[in-house]
């Protein structure tokens, strides 16, 4: 499944972060926010030869979705921090 997969765009904004995939024809983008200790999600938004009104997303590629998320989020400067 790893085939054929591709991050194309990381975006961060203060809603959260945005991460877009390649699959094939299609581009997935997923926005997370962080709260808790934890991402919670936003939205998904499928476009693409295969978009259609399907949602679902296969676990290990959603999986690529939270580590590409979570590593911006802790990567990113701290709030009040000197650089």
């Amino acid at each position: 499944m790893a085939q054929g997969i591709r991050v194309i765009a990381v975006a961060r904004d203060d809603g959260g972060v945005a991460v877009s995939v390649l699959l094939g024809f299609e581009e997935i983008e997923v926005r997370f926010r962080k709260g808790n200790g934890r991402l919670e999600e936003i939205s998904r938004v499928f476009h693409g030869k295969g978009a259609g009104t399907s949602h679902w997303i296969p676990r290990g590629l959603y999986l690529r979705f939270i580590r590409t998320a979570w590593g911006v989020f802790e990567n990113s400067p701290k709030e009040g921090a000197v650089p």
